[in-house]
């Protein structure tokens, strides 16, 4: 979908607002993967920003709580609420999501080929809709109901 002021969002929706995984771009480069609700970043997110990166748990479109920000090779771990920087963390704090550093930091000069994400979501999808079609089947067989086909 393409946003009026040049952005491109490709996920989910939901009830037409961006809702669940996707990943938005901006004309000028910076890019966020992640999940929303209602249109906004909600949850685990990762925004790419022109010289950063930004790691972390997104509350109505904020940053909350730990948060790694990485800039080239420095990495930075840092408390925030509402959006803003808090205080900084050591550096031996564990964040729960810092097994995805080593691989966001591979791909971050990267060029990110949204037609690839797009082709993944609809992977995904059809993956979905056939795992809940097993469901149903299975839940039929094991209730005893049983499709009757007209003639």
């Amino acid at each position: 979908f393409s946003f009026v002021d040049g952005r491109k969002y490709i996920g989910y929706w939901k009830n037409n607002k961006m809702d669940g995984y996707g990943v938005i771009t901006w004309p000028d480069g910076k890019l966020f993967e992640g999940l929303f609700k209602d249109d906004r970043k909600d949850g685990f997110g990762v925004y790419y920003a022109i010289r950063k990166i930004y790691l972390g748990i997104w509350k109505n479109s904020l940053l909350e709580g730990d948060t790694i920000i990485i800039e080239g090779n420095k990495i930075k771990k840092q408390y925030w609420e509402n959006g803003r920087p808090i205080r900084n963390l050591p550096q031996s704090t564990s964040i729960f999501f810092e097994k995805y550093l080593n691989d966001i930091m591979a791909y971050q000069n990267e060029f990110i080929d949204l037609n690839l994400i797009e082709k993944r979501l609809k992977n995904f999808s059809n993956k979905k809709v056939k795992e809940q079609d097993s469901i149903t089947k299975t839940e039929k067989e094991s209730t005893g109901d049983e499709l009757v086909k007209k003639k």
